[in-house]
């Protein structure tokens, strides 16, 4: 009891300094009653929120680049398809300047066959989108096996050609075109029609300053 100070000021100034210390204390550990949490149990709960944060922020990244890269590939694969259906287009689908010469193919290849067109006419070329049409009336007579033959080779040449329209009827009055045909002679009437990519018309140039 002697370490006691006997004044009442040292008596105050201890007490302050134990209700200090054990505030320090409560404030850096927490209360034991209420629960309530000291600096360092919000220290490590903010170290811990910031590590289930970054964790979080990693597999946010990591899947927009798996996001990213799964965009870039498809959008590649995807280019890669419309170049080659352009392509495919291309091959398939003739220019104007090449209609005189399928045309004359077409033709030809009746004669290739043995049998003989009697009848070819050419409709007005149809503008359309995004291709334009052009269709021709076509009458033949021969032999059934020839028409036959003939009307495969239209359909497989390497141009978007479509035989419809197909009539055949037997020919019992032979003429000069058909008398050197041996058995039945059958006339075939149909339309063919194909598709032609239009042509560009060039922008006039404009006209130059001061004239």
């Amino acid at each position: 009891m002697a370490l006691l100070p006997q004044d009442r000021r040292g008596q105050l100034l201890l007490a302050f300094t134990i209700l200090a210390v054990a505030g320090l204390y409560f404030i850096w550990s927490g209360t034991p009653i209420g629960g309530i949490s000291g600096v360092s149990a919000l220290a490590k709960t903010r170290d811990s929120l910031q590590n289930k944060l970054d964790s979080v922020d990693a597999q946010v990244k990591a899947a927009q680049r798996v996001v990213r890269q799964g965009t870039v590939a498809q959008m590649e694969r995807r280019l890669a398809e419309y170049r080659a259906t352009l392509d495919l287009m291309r091959q398939l689908v003739p220019a104007g300047q090449e209609m005189p010469n399928l045309l004359d193919d077409i033709s030809s290849r009746a004669k290739v066959r043995g049998a003989t067109v009697a009848n070819w006419v050419p409709a007005t070329l149809e503008s359309g989108s995004p291709f334009d049409v052009q269709r021709v009336r076509v009458t033949i007579t021969g032999q059934y096996d020839q028409i036959g033959e003939y009307l495969s080779d239209v359909a497989s040449l390497t141009r978007i050609i479509v035989p419809y329209d197909v009539r055949l009827q037997r020919v019992t009055s032979p003429v000069a075109d058909t008398a050197r045909f041996r058995g039945n002679v059958l006339m075939a009437t149909f339309q063919i029609r194909t598709y032609v990519k239009p042509q560009v018309v060039a922008a006039p140039a404009p006209p130059r300053s001061g004239t």
